[in-house]
């Protein structure tokens, strides 16, 4: 399916497949951990209000990312897969952070910018691993989903894949332009 067929369907059929589609398995983990990374960011400001801000981005977590989850999980088969990526791990992180500065200026989080800055780091790094792992069949709900167990399982595998994808990439592209230079400096020398 191409990256705009995708969209039309998002469109047509949002309920199918961003609320019937909500994906309890990114919600919980990151609702947990982005939980744990307000506490952390806001503990300057007492543990009172360190737990305050992480009940508020727990609250803020659970439903938006198994929503906008879901969204990613369609977008896992569209292609160029580039076009894909470069959709969810921009426009669903962006969405997110307006929310999320939204309820965290309504709730008084302390700490806002040390907290948001940590969640935008992540959300990079997150929202690009759950689009790969999902193009992988891990990490999905509904149709062709595994167990928690089974993914979880998985995520080292994962984890190892997607740090080397850069270096793989780098590597092969400078041995590409290895030979291209070394022609290049042998015509040179002639």
């Amino acid at each position: 399916m191409t990256l705009r067929e995708t969209c039309g369907e998002l469109a047509r059929h949002p309920v199918k497949h961003v609320i019937f589609g909500w994906h309890w398995k990114n919600a919980v983990m990151s609702a947990v951990t982005r939980r744990l990374l307000f506490f952390v960011a806001n503990l300057a400001a007492g543990p009172g209000r360190a737990s305050r801000a992480a009940i508020v981005e727990f609250a803020l977590r659970m439903p938006l990312v198994g929503l906008l989850a879901a969204v990613t999980q369609l977008f896992r088969l569209a292609e160029p897969a580039w076009a894909a990526a470069a959709v969810t791990v921009t426009v669903l992180p962006l969405a997110a952070h307006i929310a999320e500065l939204a309820t965290h200026v309504a709730a008084g989080t302390p700490q806002l910018r040390t907290s948001l800055i940590a969640s935008i780091a992540m959300s990079a790094v997150a929202t690009a691993f759950n689009l790969f792992a999902m193009r992988r069949g891990t990490l999905i709900v509904g149709d062709g989903a595994r167990s928690l167990a089974d993914d979880l399982s998985s995520l080292p595998r994962l984890i190892g894949a997607f740090v080397r994808l850069p270096i793989d990439a780098a590597t092969t592209s400078w041995r590409r332009r290895k030979p291209v230079a070394a022609l290049s400096r042998a015509s040179t020398l002639r």
